[in-house]
């Protein structure tokens, strides 16, 4: 693929994303970053064990300063199966890519097998896509529709628990997951932001 070292979120989106991580992430854990590139949106205070990015792009993937090197160029649409043995990570991300996958429960699959016991998935998405690489169904649903899409890849792949949804950046102060800080920047600042849902869910 072309190397393209561009932010697919917007600014706000990204740190109500890293955020989330902040308060997931534990120092020592290792990570997975799947479909990564330049960027991992890792809070860089917390210290971690081991970072291992897979994504198309080797000059994206060798310039992500928190995989330090450690990438492989991967696309799961044609080998879906990761190259780790069993119980290998804390955490694994996936960042506005879920729609892309052509093998979504096998990739959902080997997600479960290669996380640590209580190890969490965390698989983030926004309205922003590119069409023409996009599933059919994606492109027909609207972000409640693509959440039950993620879910289901959860439900069907493996024995998940705990699949939770969480809206990172809420239109109004009615949402059940309402953030003061993005009301305020999005709603009294008039500084919209890209929506940022997540999708995660533990492996217990």
């Amino acid at each position: 693929s072309v190397s393209r070292f561009v932010k697919h979120i917007d600014d706000n989106a990204i740190n109500a994303l890293t955020e989330h991580y902040r308060n997931i992430l534990r120092p020592k854990d290792e990570v997975l970053d799947l479909c990564s590139s330049w960027i991992s949106h890792l809070p860089q205070e917390i210290e971690l064990d081991r970072v291992f990015a897979i994504g198309l792009n080797a000059e994206e993937l060798a310039a992500n300063k928190r995989a330090n090197g450690n990438f492989l160029v991967r696309d799961l649409n044609l080998e879906p199966e990761l190259p780790f043995p069993d119980n290998s990570f804390d955490k694994v991300f996936m960042v506005v890519s879920v729609d892309y996958l052509t093998q979504p429960l096998q990739v959902f699959e080997e997600i479960y097998r290669v996380l640590k016991h209580d190890g969490l998935a965390c698989i983030s998405f926004s309205n922003r896509c590119f069409p023409t690489k996009a599933i059919q169904r994606w492109l027909q649903s609207d972000m409640s529709g693509r959440i039950d899409i993620v879910a289901n890849y959860f439900h069907f792949s493996a024995p998940w628990s705990q699949i939770i949804a969480y809206d990172l950046i809420p239109a109004s102060s009615t949402s059940p997951f309402f953030n003061p800080l993005n009301f305020f920047l999005n709603n009294i600042l008039k500084q919209p932001s890209d929506p940022m849902v997540v999708v995660q869910a533990l492996k217990s």
